[in-house]
């Protein structure tokens, strides 16, 4: 049996996962100077990330994973072989298409990227 990875219950327990990390102060941003930008694009500040992840988290279904299968996994060295979990969807908290990247590793959440919806340009 061909199991696709990750599944429902996975990407479920990734966003538990990540929750946890947030009340337990284990969170890092991958590139502090672009997720603050695109905080202020999204109508908050930086050192409100905290709160504004549980929020978007508590959004997240399994149904909105924007990842591949299996997921991929980051070539940058501070989360360097780690798996990365996309999603996108129409954020209630933020009013548009949203589109949210995060690593696990070991029990630390890093913030790849958080931001609007952007399509890719060029071919």
């Amino acid at each position: 049996m061909n199991m696709k990875r990750p599944s429902h219950k996975e990407i479920y327990n990734k966003i538990l996962q990540a929750k946890d990390a947030i009340t337990k102060g284990s969170l890092f941003l991958l590139d502090p100077a672009v997720i603050a930008a695109d905080a202020l694009n999204l109508g908050y500040l930086i050192d409100e990330i905290s709160e504004v992840l549980i929020e978007i988290l508590n959004e997240l279904k399994p149904d909105y994973y924007a990842g591949t299968y299996p997921p991929q996994r980051s070539y940058e060295s501070q989360i360097k072989e780690s798996e990365l979990f996309a999603f996108r969807w129409v954020s209630e908290k933020f009013g548009c298409d949203t589109y949210f990247k995060f690593a696990l590793n070991q029990e630390n959440l890093w913030i790849v990227s958080l931001h609007e919806h952007r399509e890719k340009q060029g071919g």
